[in-house]
């Protein structure tokens, strides 16, 4: 069965141990703290692919290489939220630390580690405040 993504928690983990096992994370501990008024997200993952084409080809040739993952979401902004606050603030680009972050969407759990490499607020006289984020992931989520 299609779900809809009204059930979807988003939220930002802080302390905990974590471990990365072929390249998965998996995280013990911890608090998570629910980042409040988001309404969407995007798990977005790519693959490289390495060229390995030689003279007299007649068509380019292409072996896989490795995965890369990004992580989009975004929402309502309200930074008179205490944890929404603190979770921008934790957010800023210039802070070059590790985020983990887990999505909880139709009953599975993906975490994610990876450096926030961009954020955006905005707003309109008539709609509402919003910010968005990216990060880019450092590990393989793992799925729980």
């Amino acid at each position: 069965m299609v779900g809809t993504g009204f059930g979807v928690v988003i939220k930002l983990v802080t302390g905990g141990t974590c471990t990365t096992t072929n390249d998965v994370i998996s995280i013990t501990g911890g608090t998570c703290t629910t980042i409040p008024y988001l309404d969407s997200y995007g798990d977005n993952g790519s693959m490289a692919m390495i060229d390995y084409t030689g003279f007299g080809d007649k068509i380019t040739k292409q072996i896989p290489g490795i995965p890369s993952i990004t992580l989009d979401f975004g929402g309502g902004l309200d930074l008179t939220d205490a944890s929404q606050l603190a979770f921008w603030n934790s957010l800023s680009c210039t802070t070059k630390a590790t985020r983990i972050i887990k999505v909880t969407d139709g009953g599975k759990t993906a975490t994610h580690k990876g450096y926030v490499t961009g954020r955006q607020t905005g707003s309109t006289p008539t709609g509402k405040s919003t910010f968005s984020s990216s990060m880019t992931d450092v590990a393989l989520p793992s799925i729980s």
